[in-house]
């Protein structure tokens, strides 16, 4: 009776035991493991969030700069391209932000006024079209004083269009460029300042993380709006 008692007894912690690993195991499966794969997303989303930003973000150089008065229409600031370190791509605004046409001659820029501003914003950026090499005649040189000028990173409406276009076309070489493991996938949505929204076409499956980040972007008409971006991983 007392052998019957103890294999009883050790039947049962046995028991016991298995009960306990099945219910640590079930524990770890449902609180640890997502938190491990939510932590690994996290790191992946980032990963990829700062290289889509370095593949659509660009210096957009911006100078202030206050004229002479002038009774032409027509000014020029001398030697503006070696002061400045521009080229000629570039976008002229007045002082109530209308575009205003420029020319880019050597190295001299000449602005065509159709009233009496003297007060002129200078953008560049490589996104920009170059500006006529061709002036106007006459163009009288004028002295300015320098206002704001500095150099800051914005992403390009045009470089996230190129981004989402060649993710559809050739995604395996945007994989590798990113250096996206085996076996993971991701996507990219970019929505404009007025809502609307463009992104990937790659089909996605199983579950989805995704996550949106605020961004100031240049669009078509080079001018500053709000928008955000996404990336999905799955």
């Amino acid at each position: 009776m007392l052998k019957e008692k103890k294999g009883g007894t050790h039947v049962g912690v046995i028991l016991s035991f298995v009960i306990f690993i099945t219910f640590v195991a079930f524990l770890y499966s449902v609180l640890i493991v997502p938190n491990l794969n939510q932590n690994n997303n996290g790191i992946f989303i980032e990963s990829i969030r700062s290289k889509v930003m370095d593949n659509t973000s660009s210096e957009l150089y911006v100078i202030s700069i206050k004229t002479e008065q002038s009774g032409e229409n027509c000014i020029k600031i001398s030697n503006f391209v070696n002061i400045f370190g521009v080229n000629s791509r570039i976008i002229v605004r007045g002082n109530s932000g209308e575009d205003v046409t420029s020319y880019i001659i050597g190295s001299d820029l000449e602005i065509s006024r159709n009233n009496n501003n003297t007060f002129f914003k200078i953008y560049n950026s490589e996104h920009f079209e170059s500006v006529s090499s061709v002036g106007e005649t006459p163009c009288e040189t004028k002295g300015y004083e320098t206002g704001v000028v500095k150099k800051e990173n914005y992403v390009f409406e045009d470089a996230v269009k190129n981004l989402v276009s060649v993710h559809d076309k050739n995604y395996t070489e945007v994989k590798q460029n990113f250096n996206v493991p085996e076996g993971v996938d991701f996507g990219i949505g970019f929505t404009y300042g007025n809502r609307t929204l463009i992104e990937t076409e790659k089909e996605s499956f199983g579950n989805i993380y995704s996550s949106e980040f605020p961004v100031q972007y240049i669009d078509g008409n080079s001018n500053i709006k709000q928008g955000t971006i996404k990336i999905s991983a799955w």
